[in-house]
């Protein structure tokens, strides 16, 4: 995946400065194209259930990186498969 840049220079978003970059909870829904809300993931903060976060003072960021680490542990083959937890 490319971003282009003020000079208009491609950029690798998946190694590029971008990728290693801190993003709010709602940066980070919409880094997930939405698929998870921002309130969703304002729950699952409290639950453990979702991506891993940061919090500096009151802040909650989280990782680019992380995140697509994250969702791509999410992936399965099947509905019947289960994940242990």
């Amino acid at each position: 995946m490319t971003s282009m840049t003020m000079s208009q220079t491609p950029v690798d978003i998946e190694s590029g400065p971008e990728a290693d970059g801190f993003v709010t909870t709602s940066e980070a829904s919409a880094e997930l194209d939405g698929a998870i809300s921002a309130s969703w993931l304002n729950k699952a903060r409290c639950t453990g259930e979702g991506p891993p976060f940061y919090k500096f003072g009151s802040r909650v960021v989280y990782s680019r990186r992380e995140l697509r680490e994250w969702a791509a542990s999410r992936r399965r083959m099947s509905t019947s498969i289960h994940q242990a937890a």
